[in-house]
C-alpha cells in the first residue's frame, strides 16, 4: 500500500487536542486536586464541622464544570496557534510493507519496523501510529481519499502491529 500526504499545521493542533484529551492521568490528577481543593474550602467555612451534602454536591459539580471549561478554553486558545492550514512539513510518500513503513520526503527515506509500534488509534481526522507516548506518526485521513482505503489502511497496520506483537517483537 502507498501513499502521499502533506502534514498542516491543523493536522499537528489536531494531534495536540486529541493526545491532550486521551492522556487521562493529566486529566484524572488535575480533577482531583480541584475536588479537594473545593471539599477543603467548604469544610473549612463551614461553622457546625457537618457537611451540607446538597451544597457539596452542588460546589464539586461547580468546581469540575469550572475545571473542564478551562481546559477546554486552553486548548481552544492553544488551538489559535494551528488556525493557519497552510503545509508544516514537506510533501512525504508512505508505503506499507510486511516489515516497515517506509516514509520518503525530500530529504531522505526512513524506514520504521512495525515492532517500533505500540498501537494505532484512529482520531476524527487522522490516523496515529504511535511508537512511545506522544510519539506518533500522523497520517491525516484525508491522505487516503475514502472512507474505504481508511478502514483498509487500519486493518493492515493492526494486523502487522498485532503479528509483531504475537512475536514477542513489539518494544
Amino acid at each position: 500500500m502507498k501513499f502521499e500526504y502533506q502534514l498542516t499545521r491543523k493536522d499537528l493542533g489536531d494531534y495536540n487536542a486529541y493526545y491532550y484529551w486521551k492522556n487521562k492521568s493529566v486529566s484524572t490528577i488535575l480533577g482531583a486536586v480541584v475536588m479537594i481543593v473545593v471539599v477543603l474550602l467548604l469544610i473549612s467555612n463551614n461553622s457546625h464541622r457537618k457537611l451540607n451534602v446538597p451544597v457539596a454536591a452542588f460546589c464539586i459539580a461547580l468546581g469540575l464544570l469550572f475545571y473542564f471549561l478551562l481546559l477546554r478554553l486552553q486548548l481552544k486558545k492553544y488551538g489559535e496557534n494551528f488556525k493557519e492550514t497552510g503545509p508544516m512539513l514537506s510533501k512525504k510518500e508512505v508505503e506499507l510493507t510486511e516489515q516497515y513503513c517506509i516514509c520518503t520526503d525530500e530529504f531522505g527515506e526512513t524506514k520504521i519496523k512495525w515492532r517500533s509500534f505500540s498501537k494505532l488509534e484512529s482520531g476524527k481526522h487522522a490516523i496515529y501510529l504511535f511508537m512511545e507516548s506522544p510519539l506518533a506518526l500522523i497520517i491525516p485521513k484525508s491522505a487516503f481519499g475514502s472512507e474505504a482505503r481508511v478502514t483498509e489502511f487500519v486493518n493492515y497496520a493492526n494486523e502487522r502491529i498485532k503479528a509483531n506483537a504475537d512475536m514477542g517483537l513489539s518494544s
